[in-house]
């Protein structure tokens, strides 16, 4: 994992500078280990992922950068990325709503091995009859902003995310 020194503001600016990107504006995934300090093959599962996921993670983590400010910038610190399966366990309530009730994020590495990443059950839920498991598949992203650890859909080949 990066270990990210943290800057100021005026340190960042000034690095940008020196990389003449006067426009804070990174363009390469050079230019954030240049002015990040941020080694983006060093973040956890990078190497378990396919060339294509590979390749959508770089798209991405230029364009997440990018999308805050210097202050917010300068406190991201990428913790690791993953291809995941997340099976959503579903119920019908007595008026008919759906109602998501639990569900287990599994991380696939390109040889297709499977580690559970996360697990949930909304204890409101116990006993309740789950009616169908709904599957999805995406680049799970986790990160530090602002010293709160977050998690991230990556979808659309990098250029979302939720």
């Amino acid at each position: 994992m990066n270990k990210k020194q943290s800057m100021t503001r005026y340190q960042l600016e000034k690095r940008y500078h020196e990389f003449g990107l006067d426009n804070y504006i990174l363009k390469t995934i050079q230019d954030l280990e240049n002015i990040h300090n941020i080694n983006y093959e060093s973040v956890v599962g990078y190497m378990d992922l396919d060339h294509d996921q590979q390749i959508i993670y770089r798209h991405f983590i230029i364009k997440f950068f990018n999308a805050f400010g210097l202050d917010n910038r300068a406190t991201i610190q990428p913790l690791a990325v993953y291809w995941v399966e997340s099976q959503d366990k579903v119920a019908v309530e007595s008026d008919g709503s759906l109602v998501w009730v639990g569900g287990t994020i599994v991380a696939i590495d390109r040889r297709h091995n499977r580690m559970i990443v996360d697990d949930w059950f909304d204890n409101e839920y116990v006993g309740c009859e789950i009616q169908k498991e709904i599957k999805e598949y995406y680049l799970r992203f986790e990160y530090m902003m602002n010293g709160r650890k977050e998690w991230l859909h990556i979808i659309k080949n990098g250029n979302e995310w939720y």
